[in-house]
């Protein structure tokens, strides 16, 4: 059995994404999925329709910076992510993602 790279099953998936632009993406997935997984506003009657997820910002702040220093991006996204929210990272070194208490 013959392996791929990421690299390699990416450019059979979709030859239009640059191979640069993977781990952007990868971040911008991964914070949506956290925001669903993590959306504080339940609405009171079921609906197709809910709006945008409401979640704790310092927890998403500190999820967000952990991916994308995981994904090994420029420290200008890194910057961009810091300065993006107006509070704290995390809560003491911790934030919630579902039920799980995870270090930072």
């Amino acid at each position: 059995m013959i392996l791929k790279t990421n690299s390699q099953a990416l450019e059979k998936q979709n030859k239009t994404i640059p191979l640069g632009v993977y781990p952007y993406l990868v971040l911008i997935k991964d914070i949506s999925s956290f925001m669903q997984r993590n959306n504080l506003a339940v609405p009171s009657a079921p609906t197709k329709e809910v709006g945008q997820p409401i979640v704790c910002e310092r927890c998403l702040k500190a999820h967000s910076l952990k991916r994308a220093q995981e994904l090994s991006l420029p420290r200008a996204i890194v910057n961009m992510i810091e300065n993006r929210f107006d509070c704290p990272v995390g809560h003491d070194g911790y934030y919630i993602d579902e039920d799980e208490l995870v270090k930072m």
